[in-house]
């Protein structure tokens, strides 16, 4: 005897990072919840490839049509996210260590865009030397 599902409209729910997500229900009563975007993905395009995430072409968690999705690479995902201004980074003003991110205190990493607080890497490295060769070194 087969069991007969009644097709349902599903209401996506924000999770606390942004994503909407649906439960779903196997033929044996099992839920499982998904994201909206990978569900999108995986059901037009195909399995994600190996190292690759679902990106948000506009910036918009919440867009999730297929037009606005495509696979790409961690480093594509974190630049999409720096030229809509969503990188958590990039709201910061001063570094863990409380330095201040300006212009002459800041360095950018090339593939991500993060930034890195100058004074902090020379006392990484003062730090580093030291211990790999005994003695104290000021840089200035």
């Amino acid at each position: 005897m087969s069991t007969v599902f009644t097709p349902r409209l599903m209401r996506p729910c924000p999770q606390t990072n942004g994503y909407l997500r649906v439960t779903l229900l196997s033929f044996d009563g099992k839920q499982s919840t998904k994201t909206v975007h990978k569900l999108v993905m995986e059901t037009f395009v195909g399995p994600r490839p190996k190292d690759e995430e679902v990106r948000h072409l506009d910036g918009n968690k919440t867009h999730n049509t297929l037009t606005n999705l495509k696979y790409g690479t961690k480093s594509e995902n974190a630049q999409d996210r720096i030229q809509h201004g969503n990188d958590a980074h990039l709201r910061r003003t001063h570094c863990p260590q409380g330095h201040e991110y300006t212009q002459e205190n800041t360095s950018v990493r090339k593939l991500t865009g993060w930034r890195s607080c100058k004074t902090c890497d020379r006392e990484t490295h003062r730090r580093y030397y030291a211990a790999r060769h005994g003695k104290s070194v000021t840089i200035v």
